[in-house]
């Protein structure tokens, strides 16, 4: 077995990324799409662009959890990028064709520095350090200010079972039994929250996957939560390697 081929092991096993290219040639693009489809089969590449007006308007649009940025974008600094945001919230990972750029990468915060053509061991190895500063991020979960018709209510992620849909706002079931209703629609919801361990089930549900206590077959598929709700799971949104029906 290959150095690569052991890591890929391991990277199947890893969470889902979601990540944006930042790359103005075609040929880069897809090689760059190609060895992420190839060796990192847990990077979800959510889109691309090639020059800095398209970047920030693509990063703010996503909000990706992984950047993968070309310095040289024509005659544009992709440096300049990042000067657009107050605060970077997403991981950074530097692609170019020169050697000598390193300081103004560690400069920028970035997690790795890849020369192209990118080797895939060194994609690899840059990913799982991705995956790495992910999880610990997690690990310090933020609280949510739901917001309310008259303000805000704000709950910590461990509160939340799970939320539901009601026309265009959404309900938030939390541990205690009580109910919050926001204001934000259940897909714009799922946006803010999918990156820490909450799932779209349905078009009605997304659920905090901690407090999943039975997974039933029947029907079509149900989830039973630790509050003893029954909720409806629908194949279009099933998330991987938990409910194979």
């Amino acid at each position: 077995m290959t150095h690569s081929q052991k890591i890929f092991r391991e990277l199947k096993d890893m969470q889902n990324i979601r990540a944006v290219i930042i790359e103005d040639e075609e040929n880069g693009l897809i090689n760059m799409i190609s060895r992420l489809e190839t060796y990192c089969p847990n990077i979800e590449v959510v889109g691309t662009c090639q020059t800095k007006a398209e970047a920030v308007k693509l990063i703010r649009q996503k909000e990706p959890d992984l950047v993968f940025l070309d310095i040289q974008l024509g005659p544009e600094n992709g440096f300049d990028i990042l000067d657009q945001f107050s605060m970077v919230h997403f991981q950074l990972i530097i692609t170019t064709q020169f050697h000598d750029r390193g300081i103004e990468a560690i400069r920028a915060n970035a997690l790795d520095y890849l020369v192209k053509p990118v080797d895939p061991d060194e994609l690899i190895e840059a990913v799982k350090k991705v995956e790495v500063r992910l999880k610990e991020r997690n690990h310090q979960l933020p609280r949510i200010a739901i917001p309310m018709t008259k303000g805000m209510r704000l709950v910590s992620m461990e509160e939340i079972i799970y939320i539901e849909a009601d026309n265009q706002r959404s309900v938030f079931h939390l541990f205690n039994r009580e109910k919050v209703r926001a204001v934000r629609g259940l897909g714009e919801v799922y946006e803010k929250l999918r990156k820490f361990n909450f799932y779209r089930i349905h078009r009605a549900f997304v659920i905090n996957i901690d407090y999943v206590e039975r997974i039933s077959k029947e029907n079509g598929g149900y989830v039973f939560m630790s509050n003893g709700d029954k909720l409806k799971v629908t194949k279009d949104y099933e998330w991987p390697g938990l409910l194979p029906l």
